[in-house]
């Protein structure tokens, strides 16, 4: 902006100047009127001596205005850089914060991929006895001994759990009463019930149709294997283990020991439990099993609870009773208690004051004829004496009287 009021400046002073030539020259012009040339030749003069003052005035000018500027353009970036020294340290500190925190998360990162790498290879090796149990496992599936066996292993553990304890809530391998069918195990239910348990089951070809290689294949071992299952059910039920004559209930327990058999029948087969259920036969899976189980305990403690209700009753009645004949006996002795208390006060009152009216008579008596006490005694002694056989007369009742009639019978020498 100053540069520009200055360039205005200059442009206004030539300007002053023409004119001032232009007026001299007229003046001149009316003097004389010089040639073309000299005219020319002065007003160039004029006009470069003017440009070269302008000149000379703008330099200046613009040399102030530039020394202006170069000072406080230094500052201005002694500022900024003062500013971006101070970002620049800032910074640097954050980098060096953001560097130790990589550092630490580098280290912490393999300190967990050291962890990790043991942790795989830990899986890997579980998984590696994983596999070789299961073949074992389905090795040792192969003969029915082995999956009955299994089987009982896997009901145990149930019952364990549940809390039933062996020849109090269930029996095993007994075999039925006249049959020589010989369930499992056989769970005691209340009055005298029981129901029985078969926990062998056929797994052959569900084990064939998993590591079948083809759709083909396990197409036809699942077949084979749903046919199994219903050869199981009937073979189940044709067997003596449902006998209400025996105190069996109505139905049967097929146990299934693993819940992906038990899911995987229901899948294929949906008419299979139905189909069982009106052979009176019920599977049970580890699960349902559990659940089964809960009942029947439910029930035997809600019968010891039925049973235990009957004896409290039982007992509330003698209870009852008992507490009458003590109530009755206890009114009784109230009674007498009463009678005694009646007889007592008359003992103490009425005949304690007879007595001691008679004792100041007697005493009365001695002093009048001038008796010792020692000869009263004997006197006394003598009046009171029973006679032979009547040591027990004289008795007095609850009401003082004399129990058999008799009074006791006076000396001569009593008054």
């Amino acid at each position: 902006m100053e540069i520009l009021v200055g360039t205005l400046i200059v442009v206004l002073f030539i300007v002053i100047v023409a004119l001032a030539a232009a007026l001299v020259l007229r003046s001149r012009g009316e003097q004389a009127k010089p040639s073309g040339d000299a005219l020319r030749a002065e007003f160039q003069a004029l006009s470069q001596a003017a440009l070269r003052e302008a000149n000379e005035q703008f330099l200046a000018l613009a040399e102030q205005r530039f020394a202006r500027l170069t000072e406080a353009g230094s500052h201005d970036l002694q500022g900024k850089k003062t500013l971006i020294d101070q970002q620049l340290e800032n910074m640097k500190k954050e980098l060096g914060k953001v560097t130790d925190l990589v550092q630490r998360v580098e280290r912490d990162r393999e300190a967990k991929f050291g962890q990790l790498t043991t942790e795989i290879k830990n899986i890997g090796q579980q998984a590696n006895a994983l596999t070789a149990s299961t073949t074992t496992l389905r090795e040792a599936l192969a003969s029915s001994r082995s999956r009955g066996q299994w089987g009982e292993r896997m009901a145990e553990d149930i019952l364990r759990m549940m809390g039933f304890v062996e020849g109090v809530n269930y029996e095993r391998q007994k075999s039925v009463d006249g049959g020589r069918s010989r369930p499992d195990f056989t769970f005691l239910l209340p009055k005298r019930l029981k129901i029985n348990m078969d926990v062998k089951f056929p797994l052959e070809n569900y084990l064939n149709y998993l590591d079948a290689g083809s759709d083909s294949d396990r197409s036809s071992y699942q077949k084979a294997f749903l046919g199994d299952v219903k050869a199981r059910v009937n073979e189940v039920s044709g067997r003596d283990y449902i006998d209400p004559g025996q105190g069996t209930v109505d139905y049967v327990l097929l146990f299934i020991p693993n819940e992906s058999v038990y899911a995987f029948i229901h899948e294929n087969d949906r008419n299979a439990m139905d189909s069982a259920l009106e052979k009176k036969v019920i599977w049970c899976s580890p699960l349902t099993l559990y659940c089964v189980l809960a009942v029947v305990r439910k029930a035997v403690e809600n019968f010891a609870m039925d049973q235990r209700s009957d004896e409290i009753i039982s007992l509330v009645g003698t209870f009852e009773d008992q507490w009458r004949k003590f109530s009755d006996s206890m009114d009784t002795l109230g009674k007498r208690l009463s009678s005694t208390q009646t007889a007592f006060d008359t003992l103490t009152g009425v005949r304690s004051r007879g007595l001691e009216r008679s004792i100041n008579r007697i005493e009365q008596l001695r002093q009048n004829r001038g008796l010792s006490a020692a000869d009263l005694g004997d006197d006394l002694g003598d009046l009171f004496k029973l006679p032979p056989g009547h040591e027990e007369a004289g008795a007095v009742d609850g009401d003082g009287a004399f129990l058999d009639g008799d009074e006791p019978r006076r000396t001569a020498n009593a008054p």
